[in-house]
């Protein structure tokens, strides 16, 4: 079973982190942590990271954003 299908019939995988729910802003996939979202796209989850503190523009041409930063973007928008 490859990595990506171990993650995704795993309900239990990243639940013992403090992860930080970020979402991929090029599919609008929302994943637990950062690790979970580079172990799905195959690249380094500290550069997720970067991308969605704004230090990094992207990576692997992919942009991120943390989950909750993007709902209250959403929301601020929709004036709700």
């Amino acid at each position: 079973m490859s990595s990506i299908s171990w993650i995704i019939n795993n309900p239990a995988y990243g639940t013992h982190t403090n992860g930080i729910k970020v979402i991929c802003l090029n599919d609008l996939k929302v994943f637990d942590s950062a690790r979970q979202a580079s172990i799905y796209y195959g690249c380094d989850n500290s550069t997720i990271s970067k991308v969605c503190k704004n230090i990094n523009k992207s990576t692997q041409g992919l942009h991120f954003m943390y989950y909750d930063e993007y709902k209250y973007a959403n929301t601020e928008s929709l004036n709700i």
